[in-house]
């Protein structure tokens, strides 16, 4: 089963309250034909916001536009905008079978019998659902509910899909399973998607590309990889995995070096006074070697890796991702090595 997709085009969206709060600030955003978009952020950010603006739900301030393809759909009601939602509680009918759960909408709408089976029949197979296909929704796994409620969104051929953290109502080992599930069967629609998470893992394996927002507006945009490799905010920086926080004083900075005690390495003066590397990116050695001197002071076992936080003089203590057998306890003293291609520069100011 596959829709003609369309491209979003939001333009100016911004959304005030009565009472004056600004859920949205004005934003700008292109989504392409058949690409995943999520939108991700903390709790407040303004994500849902923008999704349900998209959906209809929410009415957009003087100004704004939303257009699919090259038709304004801004002052078009939720049910004229061709959308398909899934939320977090799939809200599947428990009293009516996999296939007329799927199939609700269309005989709603007055589909014929003839097309109600052919779209059923082939969305049943899509999903992988076809021998549940007259179980009752309370006889299936949470990942099969999901995958119900995701073909009961697409049956009537929506435009556009919008999903509300649809992985936030299963446990951790089922969301993490599902993960690359949902990514593939999106992919097998060709359809629009825009995908809303917190969940920076989640979006980083089902997204085409992702919008990090924060306090109401997108602060970076891009592939996943890239923002996750090359953040140009500090905010993508940390909420995109760990991070751990250097400084060098203004006189290091002029010089174009990084010093710690008695070691010194060359890091660009453009690089500013605050710098980020992840803990992924430092490198653990014996004391003897060149490198920021320092003191083990925990270490965590996590089987494929050991997690150690290692003091270090004149600079908040730092983390460490190591590989699982790495010799070093707490108290140990010990040399960290930094490529200075790591190093995420971040000016002069958090």
């Amino acid at each position: 089963m596959q829709t003609s997709a369309v491209s979003v085009n939001i333009q100016a969206a911004a959304k005030t309250y009565a009472d004056g709060t600004r859920g949205l600030l004005p934003t700008n955003l292109t989504i392409e034909p058949a690409e995943i978009m999520a939108l991700l952020g903390p709790s407040g950010c303004g994500k849902t916001t923008l999704l349900r603006i998209i959906a209809g739900l929410e009415t957009v301030d003087k100004g704004g536009c939303i257009r699919f393809d090259d038709r304004d759909v801004t002052s078009l009601p939720v049910e004229k905008r061709q959308v398909g939602m899934v939320f977090q509680h799939y809200a599947l009918f428990p009293h009516l079978s996999v296939a007329a759960n799927i199939g609700y909408g269309l005989k709603v709408r007055g589909v014929d019998q003839t097309r109600q089976r052919k779209v059923v029949g082939d969305l049943l197979d899509l999903v992988q659902l076809q021998e549940h296909a007259h179980k009752r929704p309370t006889d299936l796994s949470g990942g099969q509910r999901q995958r119900v409620a995701l073909a009961r969104a697409v049956a009537a051929e929506p435009k556009v899909l919008l999903l509300d953290e649809p992985l936030t109502a299963l446990d951790a080992k089922l969301k993490e399973s599902l993960r690359d599930e949902l990514g593939q069967l999106l992919r097998r629609l060709s359809i629009t998607a825009v995908y809303v998470t917190h969940d920076q893992k989640e979006a980083m394996a089902i997204a085409d590309r992702m919008a990090v927002m924060q306090s109401g507006q997108i602060v970076q945009l891009g592939k996943p990889e890239a923002l996750y490799r090359q953040p140009t905010h500090p905010f993508v920086a940390a909420f995109l995995g760990r991070v751990n926080r250097i400084t060098r004083s203004p006189e290091q900075t002029a010089q174009g070096v990084l010093s710690f005690d008695t070691f010194s390495m060359p890091v660009p003066v453009s690089h500013g006074s605050i710098l980020m590397v992840r803990p992924e990116h430092l490198s653990i050695q014996p004391p003897h070697l060149p490198g920021a001197p320092g003191v083990v002071s925990t270490r965590v076992f996590l089987g494929d890796k050991v997690q150690l936080t290692v003091s270090l003089p004149n600079q908040p203590p730092v983390l460490v991702d190591c590989h699982g057998d790495v010799p070093w306890q707490v108290g140990d003293s010990v040399s960290i090595a930094i490529d200075p291609s790591n190093l995420l520069p971040f000016g002069e100011s958090l």
